[in-house]
């Protein structure tokens, strides 16, 4: 077996094993190794690629679990031929309903995740041997142009949506095809959608455990509710905000941070958010706050400035947020960032296999992509 260290990447995010998975995958796909034909050793492929016979063995196992490979006892580990024989291109649509790029639809965080998923779904397609269609429809088109879209979509395998966008739309498709929506785990979906969710309870739990470590004695937490309708996509459910804010004050409460009704600032499209925390923070605050829209930030920073307050020592900021458009805030801001270029990834690959049959839609299981804690200097160190 040819040296193979250089096409393994030990600094990428991508973990050893997925990396090594891909390529044996690539090489079943390509014949390299025949259908039913024999995997090298686990030794073999260590010793080629550079990597631990654990990184192997759990390679292997990622195979397995898709079914792309078999242990046969005495013979090792074997090329599945029902996959070799069920592979074939997957044609997944990507809805969405934003016209243009723009900060009414959507504001940067937002955006910045809509790429990521973007991104995870194109890299998908590439793993796993599918095609993204990028599909623009609206339910406010003419009749005519709304069963246009509809029919351009039904041509695919599965189609995706995000954050409850188009929801008659994704019911009328559920009823023909597998239909995905990356959406809250706090709202509900049509029936017959398949519901795909980040792993916000326990990212609410890493955000409790941080304050704790920092030394913290008082939580609280900031939600927004974007009452205009003209943003779909900024609507969170006020089920989804006070069921998030139910999971915190729980944690907190579980971890031994007090809290108090008067730290739950819930906040909406019809105030001056600039305002309301700055007149927040003087009649009281927590010594943590948790800021679980990102869109807010910014603001918070400011409101603590006009304040006198050291983020960092007087108050300890944390938030969910993508990040990128929040770098250069002094101090830097200690963020939850959500795992969507991951998830994206493995949507395509559970898509990939429920059309071609080898996966039952109740055995969806992405619980393996987690927030990502980034720690900066907003939870503790230098202040403003």
């Amino acid at each position: 077996m040819e040296d193979l260290k250089s096409s393994i990447d030990k600094n990428s995010r991508e973990s050893l094993p997925r990396q090594l998975s891909r390529i044996l995958l690539q090489r079943i796909e390509s014949g390299y190794y025949a259908p039913g034909g024999k995997i090298d050793s686990v030794r073999t492929i260590a010793s080629a690629f550079g990597v631990s016979t654990v990184s192997v063995q759990n390679a292997l196992k990622l195979l397995k679990e898709e079914g792309a490979v078999l242990s046969v006892p005495g013979s090792g580990v074997l090329v599945n031929e029902d996959f070799v024989k069920s592979k074939a291109t997957t044609d997944i649509a990507f809805v969405f309903p934003e016209a243009v790029i723009s900060p009414e639809i959507l504001n940067s965080e937002d955006w910045i995740i809509n790429s990521e998923i973007h991104l995870g779904l194109l890299r998908g397609a590439e793993i796993y041997g599918a095609r993204i269609h990028f599909i623009h429809a609206d339910e406010a088109f003419s009749p005519a142009n709304y069963n246009r879209v509809l029919h351009e979509i039904r041509q695919n395998d599965a189609a995706l949506f995000v954050g409850g966008q188009l929801e008659n739309m994704q019911r009328e498709l559920a009823a023909a095809m597998p239909v995905i929506d990356i959406i809250s785990e706090y709202d509900r979906v049509p029936d017959g959608v398949i519901q795909v969710s980040f792993r916000n309870r326990e990212a609410i739990r890493t955000v409790v455990r941080h304050a704790v470590e920092c030394g913290c004695r008082t939580a609280g937490i900031i939600s927004f509710h974007d009452l205009n309708s003209a943003r779909p996509r900024q609507r969170q459910s006020l089920h989804a905000i006070r069921c998030q804010t139910k999971v915190f004050f729980e944690a907190c409460a579980e971890a031994g941070l007090a809290t108090s009704p008067e730290f739950n600032w819930e906040l909406n499209s019809s105030q001056r958010c600039d305002l309301a925390l700055r007149d927040l923070l003087q009649k009281s605050r927590p010594d943590f706050i948790f800021c679980n829209y990102s869109f807010l930030v910014k603001e918070l920073y400011e409101a603590c400035m006009d304040c006198g307050l050291r983020i960092g020592r007087d108050v300890r900021i944390m938030a969910k947020a993508a990040g990128f458009s929040l770098q250069g805030l002094i101090p830097e801001l200690t963020y939850m960032k959500p795992p969507a270029f991951e998830t994206a990834v493995d949507i395509v690959n559970y898509a990939c296999r429920l059309t071609r049959g080898t996966i039952d839609p109740a055995d969806l299981n992405l619980r393996k992509n987690k927030y990502q804690l980034i720690k900066g200097k907003s939870t503790g160190g230098d202040a403003v």
